[in-house]
């Protein structure tokens, strides 16, 4: 993910980037304003199953007593 200070943010797969040889000027992801600056560089990984069993309410909450109560 890249922000520029004119608050422009784009999202790219990596994949989405062909790879440069020295020989050529690099690999224009997205163009800027005039004046304008690229201020904010971020890699976004894919989700681990670990992080999605949590975001999905699959782990139970460990504060919870979800035992009957025995009020005898």
């Amino acid at each position: 993910m890249l922000v520029s200070d004119g608050g422009t943010v784009i999202r790219v797969p990596v994949n989405g980037i062909r790879f440069a040889s020295r020989a050529t000027k690099g690999v224009t992801i997205f163009n800027t304003a005039e004046g304008e600056k690229v201020v904010s560089v971020e890699r976004i990984s894919e989700p681990q199953a670990d992080e999605e069993e949590i975001e999905g309410g699959a782990e139970p909450d460990s504060t919870t007593d979800s035992s009957p109560d025995n009020a005898e």
